[in-house]
Formats: C-alpha cells, sequence, structure tokens
C-alpha cells in the first residue's frame, strides 16, 4: 500500500506479511549499495526486531559517511549581457540548485523525500563591462540534477531573476530546465536577459521655478494598445527648475512605446500633459526624452479640489 503525507511517500506492506522478517540487514546493504543508482531497494528477510534495530542504525552510519563521502565539483560561468554595458557596477549571484531524494526506512515503511542545497557566488560587475566569469565551488557531484540560477541583488530592474538554458536564459521558473550530472559540463556561457531604461528630464522653460512643490507622473505605453508598460511619480521642488525621471524595468526590443508626462494637480489654458513627439524602442537604453513646461500658461494650481485636467 502507498499513501502520502506532507512531501513522504510512505510504502506499507500488506497486513498479512510477516513483520518480523521485514526489513532486515541485507536490505540495508542492498538499499546503500544502490544509493547512488536511483535508489533501488531490494528486501529481503530478516530474523527479529532486533535485527530490525540493528539494520536501522547501520543504515544511518552508512548513509552519514556517504554523504561526507561525496565528491564535489566546480562549474565555471560566463556571463554577458545580451545587449550594452552597465552603466552602473552590478553585484550578480549565481547559485547551483542540487536536487536529489533521500530514501528512509522506518519499520514497517519506506519514506521518499526530495532534497535540495545550493551552493553560490557572487561577482561583480563593473560600469562599462558587459562580461564577467563566475567560478561555483563545491557543487556535490553525485547529485541528480542541478538547476542554474542568476540573479542581479538590488538590480532586478536593470538584469532580471533568471535561470540558465543552454537554448537561451529564461526568466520564468516553470520553463528552467534540470541538468542531470552528467550533462553538467565544466563552462558554460550564459547570455543575460536584461531589461530597457528610458530616462530624461521635466524643465520649466526661461528659468522659470515654483512657489510650491509639484508632482509629474511619466509613463510608458505601447502606441497600439495604449496598456501601461511603467510609471513614474518625479517631484519638482521649490525653487528647482528641473527633475530627473527614470523609467526602468521594460521589456527588450518592444517598438513603438509613447512616452507622456502630465502634471498631478495643474490646470491652464494650455496642455497639462505632453507626450514625446516619436515612438521609441527598448532594443537600447534612452536617454535625453525630455520634457519643457511652462509654468506661465500651464500652472494655475488647484490647491483645494486638486483637479487635474489633461489632454493625451
Amino acid at each position: 500500500m502507498i499513501s502520502y503525507f506532507g512531501s513522504f511517500v510512505f510504502y506499507s506492506p500488506s497486513a498479512d506479511i510477516n513483520t518480523e522478517k521485514l526489513v532486515c540487514s541485507a536490505m540495508i546493504l542492498s538499499f546503500y549499495q544502490n544509493l547512488n543508482r536511483h535508489l533501488k531497494i531490494s528486501l529481503k528477510t530478516c530474523q527479529n526486531s532486533s535485527m530490525i534495530r540493528i539494520s536501522l542504525f547501520i543504515l544511518l552510519v552508512l548513509f552519514s559517511s556517504s554523504l561526507q563521502a561525496q565528491e564535489s565539483r566546480s562549474l565555471v560561468v560566463d556571463l554577458s549581457l545580451d545587449v550594452g554595458q552597465v552603466e552602473r557596477s552590478l553585484s550578480l549571484q549565481v547559485t547551483v540548485f542540487n536536487h536529489s531524494f533521500v530514501v528512509v526506512s522506518v519499520f514497517p515503511f519506506v519514506a521518499i523525500r526530495p532534497i535540495t542545497s545550493e551552493v553560490s557566488t557572487l561577482v561583480q560587475l563593473s560600469s562599462g563591462q558587459r562580461r564577467v566569469t563566475a567560478v561555483v565551488e563545491d557543487i556535490l557531484a553525485d547529485t541528480a540534477s542541478h538547476r542554474i540560477q542568476i540573479e542581479c541583488l538590488n538590480c532586478s530592474d536593470t538584469i532580471p531573476r533568471q535561470f540558465y538554458r543552454p537554448e537561451g536564459n529564461t526568466i520564468s521558473m516553470p520553463n528552467s530546465i534540470f541538468l542531470n550530472a552528467e550533462d553538467l559540463p565544466a563552462q558554460i556561457e550564459s547570455n543575460l536577459i536584461t531589461l530597457a531604461e528610458i530616462g530624461g528630464q521635466i524643465s520649466l522653460i526661461n528659468g522659470q521655478s515654483l512657489d510650491r512643490d509639484l508632482e509629474f507622473e511619466v509613463s510608458a505605453r505601447p502606441v497600439l494598445t495604449g496598456s501601461e508598460l511603467q510609471s513614474q511619480t518625479v517631484t519638482l521642488e521649490v525653487g528647482q527648475n528641473s527633475v530627473a525621471y527614470l523609467l526602468q524595468g521594460l521589456t527588450r526590443n518592444t517598438n513603438d512605446i509613447k512616452i507622456s508626462a502630465r502634471c498631478m494637480a495643474c490646470r491652464g489654458v494650455a496642455p497639462v500633459s505632453q507626450i514625446f513627439p516619436q515612438a521609441l524602442s527598448t532594443q537600447a537604453n534612452l536617454r535625453g526624452i525630455d520634457f519643457n513646461f511652462d509654468a506661465d500658461a500651464v500652472f494655475r494650481l488647484n490647491g483645494v479640489l486638486d483637479i487635474i485636467l489633461h489632454e493625451d
């Protein structure tokens, strides 16, 4: 009979089997001998319950020894950006997850439980570079399979978490793959998926300044659908003439994007919303996508009702 409990799969013998003759030392030794061959278990009989206890003790000793004796290996990972160079230093963490399972026999059950361990290394991709090499040490050589993950620490808007695949990385965990131990090479090349950025400034013309803080929303939308991709709210503070914005996390190689900026608490005879005159592409990071407003014509502020009038 097979039953399920949590992450365990239990095998329980039928009631008519002589329990005094189940789970003997021969079973344990056979289990140990086949531990690295997908844990094939053969059962033999034993004489009494004391033999069962002795056998279980032998199992724990042998299994513990096998873990300590497992060989380890290293993996060289050559990381490169799919386009361009980084504008600031980034910390990249490469993690190898070791996936296997363990079989534990506690009379009269046999339990199989998946186990996962991991090893990782951290490397720096310096400003102006597009390639770096990481070496992951102490990977368990006898593990059934491995999954390789790359993360950009505190910079996921530039390089999202992704998983290595020989045909190209993926940012979707369900689409990631497990490499069999014998299929894991000593060195791999990983072309990193990056996300695009669009940045610029919102400025007042002719050196104008404000007597109160003013918020602007900048957004990126596809020309065809109009659904928002990314947005950011920035504040033009009292006495300032301009403020910078930066839209991050845009999918690479997206065409026909419109960028707009609007004052969030303004009304006036002139439009309080502007659209950049050209449709843009995220094939590369973009800078200099600027907007200029005339405070005298536009910013008749409504501080009580906070009404927003704008034209798209």
